[in-house]
């Protein structure tokens, strides 16, 4: 990604030159060696670099540059300000990843109402607030840098960003410099669109991996995807939705990740004092596993899950307050710990609450398997599921608060007419003890499902089968 050096050391600096001076002038690459630099060098050659991002600061730059700084040397205390539009940042030479350190006195890296950036292959650590801080920024690319340990977000998109992207490398161990602050590894706020998040490792923070949300008076994000990606060990949430008062439908989807040892896997929610719901959110091909309190919390308005595994001892699954809930060919594996629930709908409303083709899997005899405890319960649609819970005696179905055995469920709730009689149907899994919930061959989950446009269209056999994977 990074311009070819085109200047020799007897051509003029090209910091002094203007577009019209130097009409055909392409982009030059800039070296910066904190040991063996020197700030009078003209820096366009590895042999004679610059020393420091003061220099870089003070300097005029022009659209295709570049600037690389010296794998193995550090650079401490000074904030680099992207000065110009269309520039490149990386590192050259060999050895570990050049390391920018805010020293927790100033951010790494700031840009404001820049477009075209790329930065790639540096490490990033200590910054005040941010390792990397973007405002009202059009097309701005993160690849395969490492940030940590920055006193609020490690890697912050912010106010109307457009079209950015972060990809590869990982964010971790944000802390809370500011006592009142919410924390993350990457934060997306306050309106803007195009985002993508590929191949990302998020970990350590202490509260949220991943956030896309909006501040009072601002939109949520859209148009967001993250993808490919892991959010682990997070005190709070690995994935964090939340809106507050807002008109945008935020268009987010999330696509082959794993959330696992968080408190909780997956929160889409809105603010205590918004009356506006998040929609819009699409999660499929995920998995959300020994997380510490839920799996999946989803406090929505428009919201579709598909071929998602959720798998824990403590962790239970939540629909609170929402309405248009899609779950479609999931895996929910449970082993409840005292009276929980696999999967439990509760709140003022429950409206229009969809789930087939799904695997409820539960094997001790405490808490429930499902539940519908809300207020009001309208439009709900629960069938073609399996079910697989060892006591065919135990009351652990809930319609309108009250427990029933599966028969009971069946007939009071008037759910579950094409799914199988009994709840004592193994869905033969390949091996649980190490979460392969693949189906084995003649599993009673295969072709039982319901054709769903959209979802099921590639299935196998005569029908889709139940659960996350379509056995080949």
């Amino acid at each position: 990604m990074m311009s070819a050096l085109l200047l020799s050391d007897s051509q003029p600096n090209s910091l002094q030159l203007t577009d019209s001076e130097y009409p055909e002038r392409v982009g030059i690459v800039y070296y910066v060696d904190f040991t063996l630099g020197n700030d009078a060098n003209l820096g366009i050659t590895e042999a004679l670099p610059w020393k420091t991002i003061t220099k870089i600061n003070a300097e005029t730059f022009y659209e295709g540059d570049s600037i690389l700084f010296k794998r193995g040397e550090t650079w401490a205390g000074i904030c680099l300000i992207v000065p110009h539009d269309g520039l490149s940042f990386g590192a050259y030479g060999v050895g570990a990843k050049p390391i920018l350190d805010g020293q927790d006195a100033v951010n790494c890296i700031f840009m404001n109402g820049k477009r075209d950036i790329y930065i790639e292959y540096i490490e990033m650590t200590q910054g005040l607030d941010s390792c990397i801080q973007v405002y009202t920024s059009d097309r701005v690319d993160v690849y395969e840098c490492d940030c940590h340990d920055a006193g609020n977000d490690n890697i912050v998109f912010i106010s109307d960003c457009n079209d950015c992207t972060v990809t590869g490398g990982s964010s971790y161990n944000p802390y809370q410099r500011m006592p009142t602050t919410l924390v993350s590894c990457i934060e997306i706020a306050d309106g803007g669109s195009g985002f993508v998040i590929d191949g990302v490792t998020c970990y350590g923070s202490t509260a949220v991996g991943i956030t896309v949300h909006n501040h009072v008076g601002t939109e949520i994000p859209t148009n967001v995807v993250i993808k490919n990606s892991t959010f682990r060990n997070n005190t709070t949430n690995g994935i964090n939705v939340m809106a507050q008062d807002t008109t945008t439908d935020p268009v987010i989807t999330i696509d082959n990740c794993l959330c696992y040892e968080n408190a909780v896997g997956i929160r889409v929610y809105k603010s205590l004092a918004s009356v506006y719901y998040p929609s819009g959110v699409l999660i499929k091909n995920s998995k959300f596993y020994t997380n510490t309190t839920y799996g999946f919390y989803f406090e929505a308005n428009g919201l579709t899950m598909h071929h998602c595994l959720t798998w824990g001892i403590a962790q239970q699954n939540r629909i609170y307050n929402a309405k248009n809930i899609n779950l479609y060919n999931n895996t929910i594996w449970h082993a409840p710990a005292g009276v929980t629930f696999a999967l439990y709908c509760l709140g003022d409303v429950c409206e229009n609450i969809t789930l087939k083709n799904n695997i409820f899997h539960a094997d001790t005899t405490n808490g429930y398997i499902i539940g519908f405890a809300a207020d009001t319960v309208t439009g709900a649609d629960v069938d073609y599921n399996l079910y697989y819970f060892g006591n065919v005696f135990s009351a652990r179905w809930m319609w309108d608060a009250v427990g029933y055995t599966y028969a009971n469920w069946k007939t009071n709730s008037g759910m579950d007419a094409n799914s199988p009689v009994s709840n004592i149907v193994d869905p033969a899994f390949t091996n649980e003890a190490i979460m392969d919930l693949t189906l084995q061959a003649g599993s009673p989950a295969i072709d039982i499902g319901v054709v769903i446009p959209g979802i099921t269209d590639g299935y196998l056999g005569t029908a889709p089968d139940c659960g996350m994977y379509e056995r080949e």
